[in-house]
């Protein structure tokens, strides 16, 4: 087929999908002026590089940006392909596409079809699912021509056109969504005091309020509020023109608090809730940023604004007589006299990320809308009976409040003491027959199993509902769970808590909201995929008082609603397939620790997983130490000991807390949120007492060493504690024994240590010879090594080894992997499996269409041949249900395992579940209900089989073990190929796979350098200003050329050997490699490597070798070994036969891969002469 060049613009989506599938097509690619940022980077990534001026002759354009410059600057040149779309219903769901070719009023169709996903919520997978379509349909054109020397297909009748206005429509058709729905009908005209006034008219003798200090009727709640305003009025406080006015309500719950919150609301001011319990210091805050010159308050709480220089006035308690003879004029009575729909309402103060308070601007139309909703949302009627439980200063009190006086309904308050007096509320529920309440999480965790018979709907959010209370409070009513900030109107989505549900499930958007979710660069994500989530629509407020800059930063352009604004929460979610929202965490809760970009929300919720503990919350201390706080545990047997253990097994070391503490209950806020601030407040319980312990002066020194480490006080550290107990993880033991090595001048054998992590251990291992140096394989391994007799492949046919029509594919979101998928994507028609530890299919697809798209092979998330299994290597068979494992075996008809736990520090006890036993569970679903194909990825470290002449031989693994012995992950690997090694001796077709060193992308040079230990070495030792002058090959395999050949060996009929070794042979020495970084401009110079071992004892933090140098300290080199004695004469001969061969280390490979890694910015910056 005919390579063909083609040039392109674009922005973004489509763009992207057809500029990465002609370039993995093979075809000359070429970027054109007017692409976006994101375009380009992509394409940068790729290799793929910029038109020239005086571009090569092109066989066609795709004018894909946002304007048609491309088109214009080649209109004399090559055929410009364009992309049309038509839609045939009001959500965009169905309709037509077409490519035309030609310039614009003269174009041809290329080819075009119709499309129908009327079955699809969410119109992110609409848009997504039309882009693959039309990437489809391309590539059969495209395919054409390449096998026709450039000659296009034939045009095609169909009437769509293609048009500038397309690729606007099919970005926006991504911004849809069914669950977004309209505003309810017949909502009422004019203000919420209008409504309360209607209602006050329609039911005067109903009871209104019921508070601590009295009760009223809607007669003597209206007349008590309009008497409140005319006061006011007098005293000039009414807003006049445009303007707004604000005034500050600070009063305990009573009939006078109501009553002064309709009057303000009333007169077309805006109230501003002071909790008379925040500290002073808080208040004052808050009254300067809204400018208050006023506040409202009673006799028992003036004094406390008067000493900040505020102007009061007490509000008279309600007399009967007196409100009934005040004048109220007729049109202030229907509320109607200043009512303007965008006047100031309410301004909510919530806690600010800087310590500044954050005033949330709510107008009346805000309220308005909600309260209509809300009413009919929990069915409020004249015979509901709501509890006003939150703080007038929780946006919840609006709900609490406003829609049952506008239903005609009743307003329980109760009073401090019997909002923070269990059996009080319960006796306030009951006898004032409550209907409607909502009730914080923290709170109904905390609560004891009350009967509340009489409560119809109960609604609780704010915060993340356990499981536990879920299923305590659900029975015998409605329990809604409700999501929305402030600056939203109290709420934007809703869900209803019933059997089993899913306590993070935030549901869809009221009537009248809309929400996106959507990525860094502001665009929808398909379903599944997490997103920051935005909210539009009639709730959204003002923006932030007195603070234009964050409302500037916070309250963005709705691209669906010209003239709005969109709320950026700043929350991580995802879409479910039932078109709810998936809460996932808050962007401000992912923190950084040591280097690691950590969620506490996982942690969160992997706590809960364990079944251990019904409550729990994370926080990070000023320490950067991960704290985890426990509460009501399930069973009587349930400790913070196991539980940490089973978190080990669960989450990386980094995330696993320092601290595990139990607690009766977590504390809340008055809000009734989990209080944070109060959780780091706790102490935190030693985990030994040092006190009286007696330490040799190793072990003292030892214990000085781990304090600084581990930022802990000596006291705090036992000779008998775990490393691991006391916050350490793999990063710090390199530090750990970097400073041994600088204390003693000796090196510690890593696995000795984690055979034992404590001080005591540590000592003997310092001072005893005979134990530090002793290379120790335990009996389990070489117990491991042994496969059972019932692994065998069954009678009857082998596996179609050329032909699979399934895969199964771990690993497949690493570096390997992405691109082994790719290639068996291609090579194949089979469907691929990937296993992906994740809780859900959805979140198991996001993980893998990062991976894809963080290795430059975006173009491949969502391809119709993948499937996701949710599973884990360190589970009991890989973490599936017997049926899964079952219904798996009958589908799949090879396996690629390039899965594992790769670290480097552990030793093969922490890491023989990932790397062996599911190996082992790998080879028995190999042998389970029909025969399959196992391709088995090891690493050349773990090879042991040598000749006579020292040359690692291209056969199964030896007894002797690999040379480094003691690295754990090496010794699970040699392990794992003795098990892959038997199967194939007792029949079962498969393959060992060695790879060495994995480089980067042969053309783009794209790799994962922080993972890679000797670009680390590279890395730190040009900061050092020195490298080792090893005399040996260095290897550079590339990723591509790597995933290529393997799945081509592996398909290959015959196989020509069961061994792989892929290192790559042809000549490259490593001083020679690191003189083209001296040529670069880098002042590297090359010493003995002894030299370099002593000046690497100095480097800190800042420095790319700190977290690696425990593997460079001692004289044996792991990662840079002598080429020459590994064999590779078979493997080059199964190359052959597939038509491949080893790549040239030449000077385009190592510019690739140099370049790669400058453009990354893993590389430090190039000395200012070397710019020259």
């Amino acid at each position: 087929m005919k390579s063909l060049t083609f040039g392109i613009s674009g922005t973004d989506g489509l763009a992207i999908k057809v500029m990465v599938a002609l370039f993995e097509l093979g075809h000359d690619v070429l970027t054109l002026p007017g692409s976006g940022e994101q375009f380009l980077e992509i394409a940068s990534s790729l290799g793929i590089p910029a038109a020239p001026r005086l571009a090569p002759a092109l066989d066609a354009v795709f004018p894909l940006a946002a304007h048609d410059a491309a088109a214009a600057t080649h209109t004399a040149g090559p055929m410009a392909i364009r992309f049309g779309m038509a839609t045939h219903s009001v959500d965009g769901y169905c309709g037509e596409l077409a490519w035309t070719m030609g310039p614009p009023g003269n174009a041809q169709t290329l080819c075009g079809g119709d499309f129908d996903f009327n079955t699809l919520s969410s119109g992110a997978d609409v848009a997504a699912a039309v882009a693959e379509l039309a990437l489809g349909l391309l590539v059969e054109a495209v395919n054409y021509a390449a096998r026709h020397n450039g000659a296009w297909p034939k045009p095609a009748q169909r009437a769509v056109a293609a048009q500038a206005t397309s690729l606007a429509l099919l970005e926006s058709l991504a911004f849809r969504h069914r669950s977004n729905q309209p505003a309810l009908p017949d909502a009422p005209q004019g203000s919420l005091f209008a409504q309360f006034a209607a209602s006050a008219a329609r039911y005067p003798g109903h009871t209104a309020l019921v508070a601590p200090d009295g009760t009223l009727t809607y007669d003597d709640l209206f007349h008590y509020a309009a008497a409140i305003a005319v006061d006011l009025e007098r005293q000039g406080l009414a807003p006049h023109g445009d303007g707004d006015v604000v005034i500050g309500v600070a009063m305990p719950k009573s009939t006078r608090l109501y009553a002064t919150i309709l009057a303000i609301l009333g007169m077309g001011a805006a109230y501003v809730p002071l909790d008379p319990a925040y500290p002073l210091a808080r208040l004052t805050a808050i009254a300067e940023d809204a400018g208050l010159q006023l506040v409202l308050t009673d006799a028992s709480h003036a004094a406390t604004f008067e000493q900040i220089g505020l102007r009061t006035v007490q509000v008279p308690s309600f007399q009967h007589g007196q409100c009934r003879t005040r004048s109220v004029p007729p049109a202030w009575a229907l509320g109607e006299a200043r009512y303007q729909p965008h006047r100031l309402a309410t301004l909510i103060y919530t806690s600010g990320s800087t310590g500044r308070p954050k005033g949330a601007m709510l107008e009346q139309r805000n309220l308005t809308a909600f309260c209509h909703w809300y009413r009919h949302y929990v069915s409020l009627a004249p015979t509901s009976r709501a509890l006003q439980f939150s703080t007038i200063s929780f946006d919840a009190s609006i709900l609490d409040m406003l829609p049952v006086l506008l239903a005609g309904g009743c307003l329980v308050a109760p009073s401090e003491q019997q909002r923070h007096d269990f059996g009080a509320l319960d006796q306030l529920v009951r006898s004032q027959a409550i209907t409607h309440a909502f009730l914080p999480p923290a709170l109904l965790a905390s609560l004891p199993d009350y009967a509340w018979p009489t409560l119809e709907h109960l609604v609780t959010g704010g915060d993340v509902c356990d499981p536990d209370t879920i299923e305590r409070w659900r029975g015998g009513r409605q329990f809604h769970n409700i999501y929305g900030p402030t600056e939203c109107t109290v709420l934007a989505t809703t869900s209803n808590f019933a059997i089993d549900s899913d306590n993070k499930n935030i549901g869809v958007p009221i009537a009248g909201a809309h929400v996106y979710v959507l990525d860094d660069n502001q665009k929808p994500v398909k379903s599944g995929e997490p997103g920051e989530l935005f909210i539009g629509g009639a709730g959204v407020g003002r923006g932030y008082y007195g603070q234009p800059a964050m409302t500037a930063e916070r309250f963005l352009d709705d691209p669906m609603a010209p003239g709005s604004k969109m709320y950026r929460t700043g929350d991580i979610v995802k879409r479910r397939a039932d078109g709810g929202l998936q809460f996932i965490g808050r962007r401000d809760c992912q923190v950084k620790i040591r280097g690691f970009r950590v969620e506490l929300g996982e942690i969160e919720n992997t706590l809960l997983a364990c079944g251990m503990y019904k409550h729990c919350a994370v926080v990070v201390d000023e320490r950067k130490r991960i704290l985890a706080f426990v509460a009501r545990p399930t069973t009587a047997t349930s400790g913070v000991a196991e539980l940490k253990a089973a978190l080990r097994q669960r989450l990386p070391d980094y995330m696993v807390p320092s601290h595990v503490i139990a607690v009766p209950s977590l504390p809340a806020t008055d809000n009734g949120k989990i209080d944070r601030r109060a959780l780091l407040s706790m102490p935190i319980p030693a985990t030994h007492s040092a006190a009286g312990e007696v330490l040799n002066e190793t072990e003292s020194r030892l214990r000085s060493i781990w304090a600084t480490v581990l930022s802990l006080n000596e006291t705090e550290i036992g000779k008998s504690d775990s490393f691991f107990d006391l916050g350490g993880h793999s990063l710090l033991v390199s530090r750990m024994l970097l400073a041994i090595k600088k204390a003693w001048a000796v090196s510690t054998p890593l696995a000795r240590f984690m055979e034992q992590p404590t001080i005591a251990s540590l000592a003997l291992l310092l001072t005893d010879d005979t134990i530090r140096k002793g290379d120790r394989i335990s009996g389990q391994v070489y117990a491991d090594m042994v496969l059972p007799e019932t692994v065998r492949p069954l009678p009857g046919a082998q596996p179609a080894l050329r032909a699979p029509r399934a895969v199964l594919l771990t690993g497949a979101n690493g570096f390997l992997g992405v691109f082994l998928l790719q290639q068996i994507l291609q090579q194949t028609d089979a469907i691929v499996y990937c296993l992906v530890r994740a809780a859900t299919v959805e979140q198991g697809s996001s993980k893998l269409d990062a991976a894809l798209a963080a290795n430059g092979l975006p173009g491949l998330a969502g391809h119709a041949r993948i499937r996701i299994v949710t599973g884990d290597l360190e589970q009991a068979d890989l973490g599936l249900a017997p049926h899964q494992f079952t219904d798996l075996a009958a589908r799949i008809d090879a396996i690629y395992h390039n899965g594992a736990s790769v670290n480097h520090v552990y030793d093969y006890r922490h890491l023989a579940a990932a790397n062996v036993h599911a190996t082992l569970a790998l080879l028995r679903l190999a042998t389970t209900g029909k025969n399959k194909a196992m391709h088995y990825v090891s690493t050349l470290s773990a090879a042991s089989n040598v000749d006579a002449a020292g040359r690692i031989v291209e056969d199964g693994p030896s007894r002797t073990p690999p040379a480094f012995v003691n690295n754990g992950y090496n010794l699970t690997k040699w392990v794992s190929e003795h098990l892959v090694w038997q199967a194939i001796g007792r029949g079962v077709a498969g393959t060992i796979i060695r790879p060495g060193n994995i480089s980067g992308h042969t053309q783009s040079g794209l790799c994962q350098p922080d993972q890679n230990r000797i670009m680390l070495l590279i890395k730190g030792s040009i900061q050092l200003g020195c490298a080792p002058a090893w005399e040996s090959g260095f290897d550079l395999c590339p990723v591509d050329f790597l995933a290529e050949a393997a799945v081509r060996c592996t398909l290959a009929q015959p196989p020509a050997t069961p061994v792989l070794h892929f290192h790559n042979p042809k000549p490259l020495r490593w001083v020679d490699y690191l003189r083209h970084w001296q040529e670069r401009g880098y002042a590297l110079e090359l010493v003995a490597p002894d030299e370099w071992r002593r000046r690497i004892v100095d480097v800190d933090e800042s420095n790319a070798l700190y977290n690696v140098l425990s593997f460079y300290l001692d004289d044996d080199n792991e990662d840079i070994g002598d080429m020459s004695h590994i064999d590779h004469a078979r493997t080059a001969a199964a190359l052959a036969q597939v038509g491949m061969a080893f790549p040239d280390k030449d000077a385009a490979l190592i510019e690739a891969n140099m370049r790669y890694l400058l453009e990354c910015g893993f590389m430090p910056a190039l000395p200012a002469e070397a710019l020259d």
